[in-house]
């Protein structure tokens, strides 16, 4: 898969989740990069979700918004290292999971039907 078609595959994907999981989010950023994990530098990260805080803290504006980032480099690293690799299911599972892990209050208001 090239970086183009990763491009429009995570934005097809963000396509498919409803407006309401993403509600908190200042955007979903594909990167060109291999990332590895800073705890563990064997393991390469696939994606992640940054948060900087309370707005109290940083001002939650950009460059330090709330944001995903999803990292091309380590999924071409994966497959090459394995061939059965299905970019599309570990693409889903990756955002999925990092779009799980945005803010607890927008899980809370989703869960409570708060505005």
């Amino acid at each position: 898969m090239t970086f183009q078609e990763f491009e429009d595959t995570v934005d097809d994907m963000l396509a498919e989740i409803p407006a309401q999981f993403l509600r908190g989010l200042q955007g979903v950023h594909t990167l060109d990069e291999l990332r590895r994990d800073p705890r563990d530098p064997g393991t390469v990260q696939l994606g992640e979700y940054l948060d900087p805080g309370p707005e109290s803290l940083l001002g939650g504006t950009q460059p330090f918004a709330r944001r995903i980032s999803l990292y091309y480099g380590s999924f071409a690293w994966l497959a090459a290292h394995d061939p059965t690799l299905d970019w599309e299911a570990e693409t889903w599972e990756t955002l999925t999971h990092d779009v799980a892990a945005a803010p607890v209050e927008v899980g809370l208001q989703l869960r409570f039907g708060a505005r």
